[in-house]
């Protein structure tokens, strides 16, 4: 079953991405394709969900059979570099106990260290940022 809203992008990915647990459950039972590849980015609901840290729903896909090395067409990232990208640590973590290639870079050549070195840097440059429009 494919269900798909006007830019392309399905149920599945989108209740992935917000974290919805028990949508994801019921959307997986009704027989949704858990590799469905969103039409501009070609993530998957793998991909989305860590991408914003949904560390369950990360989980409850890994279960149901998940392509853990499903990659977006922009970047060419897998679900453990779009957790490092965006600081998910616990998510990078689960992601590599469940055997996600640790050793797996981007079209760019950034693996897992490089990416999670640039999330802290931009946390820090938001952070910093921050703190002076406040004085």
């Amino acid at each position: 079953m494919r269900v798909k809203d006007k830019v392309g992008r399905g149920a599945l990915s989108r209740a992935a991405s917000k974290g919805s647990e028990a949508v994801v459950r019921i959307l997986l039972d009704k027989g949704l394709e858990i590799d469905e590849r969103e039409v501009t980015s070609q993530c998957t609901s793998l991909v989305w969900a860590a991408q914003e840290g949904k560390e369950a729903v990360v989980q409850l896909l890994l279960e149901r059979g998940a392509d853990i090395e499903a990659k977006d067409n922009q970047f060419h990232r897998t679900p453990i570099l779009w957790a490092a990208r965006k600081g998910h640590k616990n998510v990078t973590q689960l992601l590599t106990r469940k055997g996600a290639n640790a050793n797996a870079k981007d079209k760019n050549g950034d693996g897992i260290s490089k990416l999670e070195s640039r999330y802290r840097q931009e946390s820090a440059k938001s952070a910093s940022a921050t703190a002076s429009t406040s004085k």
